[in-house]
């Protein structure tokens, strides 16, 4: 049990350690002054000339006014020696304002570098030699209130001042003696500089009873406290930025104390009133947090003294009060600026702001939002990239095709994941510009995982589409080449990866291929009836009798209700004998199209679009899972290429039955046998993906 607490400790330590970091920064960014009185002084001496024609233009419309109403010049407010007066304690403000601002920023770090407010709120004597001062202070009385001696243990033992009782402690030693330093040895080595992970040492203590652990509420309470240390350093910068910026306009407020009259004479109190406001606005968080530190340590004393009727209430039920009234402590720490500055009078808007809106504001959550889409995409490229080189290497013959597999698969994937870190990464940042909270910036993360997954099937599917087909290259640079070429068209269906978006891109991609193959087949038959209509009998050289004939059939078999599925299979066979008897046209190489006649480039010239956009989605789509089981190869339907008959239509014998192997299956051209395994994968992706977001449900409802 020693070894549990021991590990739990060191997770609190590592956030108390994280406390003092922090607050390292807070401390730097509070004393921060970016505008030195050089740069100051240099933009004064600029200002004066401009002050000087105002203070002339001033003088010359004050006397202009004396003339023209001598009585109303006379007034207290407007008099000529009143305008005197406030141009020179103007001139004189503008001259001691760098002492003003040098000293303020004196008196400001002398009160945080002496821990001053830590110490008169909490009553640490001495100061500590670690540079996180304030911050160490403060996040070592927080641990203490966690980590305190047994009161049932030191009665036993003589103590009746817990804080003496500290001394009867001592570190877990070796060979499970307890004899190692005293706990107020190392709680002085702590608040020196030493880490609060030291404080496993004393898990033997803690499980021997002589030591009291609150965990989990130390955990919780550490936690927040960064988090609220962490809102008061977006405020610190702010603050940095502010002062800077109002010493550097110092001079327009105090010019309008010269002008007579009207509204502009309350803006140097507005700019004095706001200076102040920054100057405390470190003071108050501070104060804040040694409160709110000192208030939790009164709590935990309390409670081990005996809450009033406490006994009330069970033994679960004690420990419960506890950790609410300390979470409440730690709530009102973050509320607590807020409330102060209502209270005193002081404007400080920046300090309603959370944590969420200054990294919105920031761009925090965009680049969250970016590095998210990266990594995601990354990982999701990464790991299709391996099971595809698995896939491949299994399938490759031989030791030099499987090695070609596993070199070409690995260049393969390292290209891949590094290309979609990057594709992920710009989609994410352009997906979060509109994040306000972490669920925004995981949504935008996760979109641009999605439209990196959607342009890398894209992506291979050309490229697997247009690479050269080299018919005959023998050992180890073949099956390299062929194995990593398949390996770079594999991206499409993620090679099991299991994504909803992937699978979803992939049935979209099939969707294309059979959408544009029932776009092809329907225009077909639409020009076929065209051309009987018109009494037609050929269409480009194809004989169209056995065509009319079967539609005749067809449609006295529906009147009749006699054998139609039998007159309908007819007549579909005869759509395809007319569709293979022009198939050299309308499959033909661009080259070759461009040598039929005029006539039968009108005849033909719609079947023609149709059957190129079929082919291009074939083509297009060649890396599919689907395409390639069947043997698809892009580059094979490419516009420069005659595509044969035999890819299309299965073969059959002289009396035109189908042929079969040896097994008594039915031989199938590549084409049919991807339309199978188009059904076949569509039907798969389908149940994946109902089934991935039933799990999701049932994640979100748990």
């Amino acid at each position: 049990m020693a070894t549990v607490w021991s590990v739990l400790m060191l997770i609190d330590g590592a956030i108390y350690n994280l406390i003092c970091y922090v607050y390292e920064i807070f401390y730097y960014l509070a004393t921060l002054n970016i505008f030195t009185e050089e740069h100051y002084q240099g933009i004064v001496n600029r200002i004066y000339v401009v002050l000087g024609l105002f203070m002339l233009f001033v003088l010359a419309y004050s006397l202009l006014r004396a003339i023209i109403d001598p009585d109303n010049f006379a007034k207290k407010e407007n008099s000529f020696p009143n305008l005197i007066k406030n141009v020179i304690i103007s001139l004189v403000i503008i001259v001691l304002l760098p002492t003003v601002f040098s000293v303020a920023f004196n008196i400001q770090n002398a009160v945080l570098n002496n821990d001053t407010i830590p110490k008169l709120i909490l009553g640490l004597d001495g100061a500590t030699d670690d540079t996180s001062g304030g911050g160490r202070t403060i996040a070592y009385y927080l641990f203490k209130a966690f980590l305190y001696p047994n009161s049932d243990y030191c009665t036993s033992e003589g103590y009746t001042d817990i804080e003496e009782c500290r001394d009867s402690i001592k570190g877990n030693g070796w060979l499970f003696v307890t004899n190692g330093d005293q706990l107020t040895v190392m709680d002085q080595a702590v608040l020196n500089g030493s880490s609060f992970t030291n404080y496993n040492d004393y898990s033997e203590s803690v499980r021997d009873g002589k030591l009291s652990y609150l965990f989990p509420i130390s955990t919780v309470a550490g936690i927040f406290t960064l988090y609220v240390l962490l809102n008061f350093c977006f405020d610190m910068a702010i603050r940095v930025v502010k002062l800077a910026f109002y010493q550097i306009i110092a001079p327009i407020p105090v010019i309008c104390r010269v002008m007579p009259g009207g509204s502009m004479k309350d803006v140097f109190n507005k700019w004095v009133k706001q200076i102040i406001s920054i100057f405390l606005e470190v003071f108050i968080r501070i104060a804040v947090l040694a409160i709110c530190i000192y208030l939790i340590n009164i709590v935990v004393e309390t409670y081990n003294n005996g809450l009033p009727n406490i006994d009330s209430l069970g033994l679960t039920q004690r420990p419960i009060v506890l950790a609410l009234i300390i979470m409440g402590i730690v709530i009102f720490m973050r509320q607590a600026p807020q409330i102060l500055g209502d209270l005193l009078g002081l404007k400080t808007d920046g300090m309603k702001l959370g944590l969420m809106d200054k990294l919105a504001m920031g761009g925090g959550l965009l680049a969250g939002a970016a590095v998210g889409g990266g990594l995601t995409s990354g990982v999701r490229n990464l790991v299709g990239g391996i099971k595809g080189t698995a896939h491949n290497v299994k399938n490759a013959s031989g030791f030099r095709g499987k090695a070609g597999a596993l070199i070409g698969g690995t260049l393969g994937a390292a290209k891949s994941t590094i290309g979609g870190a990057g594709s992920g990464f710009v989609r994410g940042g352009f997906a979060g510009r509109g994040a306000k909270n972490f669920k925004d910036m995981r949504g935008a993360a996760s979109t641009a995982a999605k439209g990196a997954a959607e342009a890398r099937t894209k992506r291979e599917n050309y490229k697997a589409a247009h690479r050269k087909k080299i018919p005959v290259v023998g050992g180890i640079i073949g099956a390299g080449l062929g194995h990593g070429a398949d390996l770079l068209g594999s991206a499409g269906r993620f090679v099991g990866l299991g994504n909803i978006d992937a699978l979803r891109a992939e049935n979209a991609a099939m969707a294309e291929i059979t959408g544009a193959e029932d776009a092809f087949n329907n225009e077909f038959e639409s020009t076929l009836l065209k051309s009987l209509n018109k009494g037609k009998t050929s269409l480009a050289g194809a004989n169209l009798s056995t065509f009319s004939a079967a539609k005749q059939r067809l449609d006295q078999a529906r009147l009749s209700g006699v054998n139609v599925a039998g007159a309908e299979k007819a007549y579909k066979d005869a759509i395809k004998d007319v569709q293979k008897s022009l198939h050299n046209k309308l499959y033909s190489s661009q080259s070759n199209w461009n040598k039929l006649s005029q006539d039968d480039q009108i005849a033909l010239g719609q079947l023609r679009v149709k059957a190129t956009e079929y082919r291009g989605a074939i083509m297009n789509n060649s890396s599919l899972q689907a395409l390639r089981d069947a043997g698809i190869v892009g580059s094979d339907f490419a516009m420069n290429k005659d595509v044969s008959e035999s890819v299309f239509y299965d073969p059959v014998d002289a009396n035109g039955n189908a042929i079969r192997d040896a097994q008594g299956n039915v031989i199938k051209s590549v084409v049919s046998k991807m339309g199978d395994n188009i059904k076949l994968h569509t039907a798969s992706n389908d149940v994946n993906i109902s089934a991935m977001k039933q799990k999701n449900t049932d994640e979100n409802k748990k």
